[in-house]
Parts: structure tokens; C-alpha cells; sequence
């Protein structure tokens, strides 16, 4: 299927992110100090999560801003081309945005500490960092790798955050140039890691597998509620933390294949909000396969008259 014409064979990331209050900030009447976000518009798609820490108080506004703050960098930037120069533009960034915060809640910066785990992609590129317990997975199909696992602190429940002294030498970045047969990411916070990371192997559960598996027939709203609806009770269930997760998956559909999916997961697909649209979009598509049949077939028709014409050569007297 991938050695197909790219306008025959549609492809798009699709992704999903949802973040969920743990028991344990639900009985004490606290808000939800995980964020993260999705973002597929554009030329490069992002993932990010970040993590509130629980001792500090405001973390939640932390967190809000590491996702926002680090969409807009790595969507404004091209980190791939400087990885060092990226790592300290969006740490500063960050670091700006959170100081403009604390100052309107009266409060240190501190207690507005939050991690940072991301992946973004453009054409054959990718770039992931991670700072703190959070997990970056990777996926080729089936086959899931962790690609930058969790780092603790010298104590237990102690990691580095946004807002945490040498913030720059514990930023972990992974480039992929190329990008490879990798076809899915997702990252996590500690929380969702708790039902979805065996640390002791650093093995990744089979279930994110299942989970990427969805987008190859739902949309990407649709996947959302599931993970919103079905996944995050099994997690929280286990755990007293907040949870999050986001996952990111390139769906490749043959032509012929598309027909059979929703309109909505086709409007998505082929980069679409409306069903005039869609139409059009189908419609250039098989007049694209039909040119490509018909440049095709003239060459094939040329190269017989050429040999034709080779053969009646070399016959004559």
C-alpha cells in the first residue's frame, strides 16, 4: 500500500489528548493538574502534556501554560535544524510565561511547577523531548519502544519540572531525521504510566497499541471519547494521581478503501469540514488515477509502437 501514488493513497495524522483528575484531587475538591493537547492543523503536527506538580498550588496554571506555550514554539520554530537553540527558547518561553503568571496570583514561580513531554511532526521530521516522569512512546505498527522514558529525582516522587534550577541539561530531546517507518507516538504522565508502563522492563502495555489501532477506523473526536469515556476510568481506577494521555497516529487509506469509512472520518482524512468539499476532494483524487492510468497506458503504447517500428526496421531488405 505505501509504494502507491500519495494522491492515491490519502494520508493524515489524527490524534487525541485527554487529561483527567485523579481520586485523589477529586476527595480533596482539587482541580486537575495535568494538561495536554493535540494539535493537527498546519504544517507541523504537536503532542504535548504537562504534568502540575502536587506539592506546588497553583500547578494547574503551570501545566496549562507548558502545553500552550510549547505548541506555539514548536509550531513557530524549526527545532529540528537547532535542537539546542529550540531547548532554550521554548525553556525561556515557558519560564517568561510562568513569572507573568505567578506575579498575577501573588505567588513564587514555584507553585507553578509542572513537567513537559512532547512530539511534534513535520513531513519526514520528528522531534520529541520529555523533562521529568512523563514517557514518550513511539510505534512502527504493531511495535511499541519507548523513546524517552522518565527520570526520577534522588528522592521518591521527585522529578525536575519547568520552573526547576538546570531545567536545560535535564531536557531530554530525540530527533528522527528521517522519520522512518515510525507511524505513532503517544505521551503520558506518570499517573497513566502507573496502568500503562511496566518501569521495571520499560515495557509499554499492548493496550496503547489497541488504543492507535481505533484511528484506523474512527475519527479523531471519536477516538477522544473513547479514551475520555472508556480508558480514563481503568486508569484513575488504579491510581490516585491525575492521569493523561495523548496519542498520535499516521492513517493511510487506499482510495478504494476510503468509500467504505464515515464521511466524517473521510472529510478528516482528505483535510475537509464540509461535504461539498469531500466531493471535490474524491473527485480530483480518481481523476488523478484516471490520468495516471491513461499517462500509463500511452507509454506502454508508445514503447510497443517503438518496438514495432525497431522490428520493421531491422526486417526490411
Amino acid at each position: 500500500m505505501r509504494g502507491q501514488q500519495p494522491s492515491l493513497l490519502p494520508c493524515r495524522w489524527m490524534g487525541a489528548a485527554v487529561s483527567t483528575a485523579g481520586r485523589g484531587h477529586i476527595e480533596k475538591g482539587l482541580p486537575c493538574q495535568d494538561a495536554s493537547s493535540v494539535s493537527l492543523d498546519g504544517d507541523v503536527t504537536a503532542l504535548v502534556m504537562s504534568d502540575g506538580a502536587g506539592s506546588a498550588k497553583h500547578s494547574e496554571h503551570g501545566a496549562a501554560i507548558a502545553i500552550k506555550t510549547a505548541t506555539r514554539v514548536l509550531r513557530e520554530t524549526a527545532p529540528w535544524t537547532a535542537p539546542e537553540s529550540f531547548k532554550e527558547q521554548l525553556l525561556t518561553s515557558c519560564w517568561s510565561e510562568m513569572v507573568a503568571r505567578a506575579n498575577e496570583l501573588d505567588c513564587p514561580v514555584t507553585e507553578l511547577a509542572a513537567t513537559l513531554a512532547f512530539v511534534a511532526v513535520t513531513g519526514d521530521f520528528c522531534i520529541a523531548g520529555n523533562l521529568g516522569d512523563g514517557i514518550v512512546a513511539a510505534f512502527r505498527g504493531d511495535k511499541s519502544e519507548v523513546l524517552i522514558g522518565p527520570e526520577r529525582g534522588e528522592f521518591a516522587n521527585e522529578t525536575m519540572f519547568l520552573t526547576s534550577s538546570h531545567a536545560n541539561k535535564h531536557l531530554r530531546i530525540t530527533i528522527k531525521n528521517p522519520l522512518g517507518d515510525y507511524d505513532g507516538f503517544a505521551v503520558m504522565s506518570d499517573g497513566a504510566a502507573e496502568s500503562l508502563y511496566q518501569r521495571r522492563k520499560s515495557v509499554l502495555a499492548p493496550a496503547l497499541t489497541r488504543i492507535l489501532s481505533r484511528f484506523e477506523e474512527h475519527t479523531s473526536t471519536i477516538v477522544t471519547n473513547d479514551i475520555r469515556e472508556s480508558v480514563m476510568p481503568l486508569l484513575t481506577s488504579r491510581t490516585r494521581d491525575d492521569c493523561s494521555l495523548a496519542v498520535l497516529r499516521q492513517v493511510r487509506v487506499d482510495l478504494d478503501d476510503l468509500g467504505n469509512k464515515s464521511e466524517a472520518f473521510q472529510m478528516e482524512i482528505l483535510g475537509t469540514d464540509t461535504s461539498i468539499g469531500l466531493r471535490i476532494r474524491l473527485f480530483i483524487l480518481r481523476l488523478q488515477r484516471i490520468i495516471g492510468g491513461m499517462r500509463k497506458f500511452l507509454s506502454d503504447l508508445e514503447r510497443r509502437f517503438f518496438l514495432i517500428e525497431r522490428t520493421d526496421t531491422a526486417n526490411r531488405p
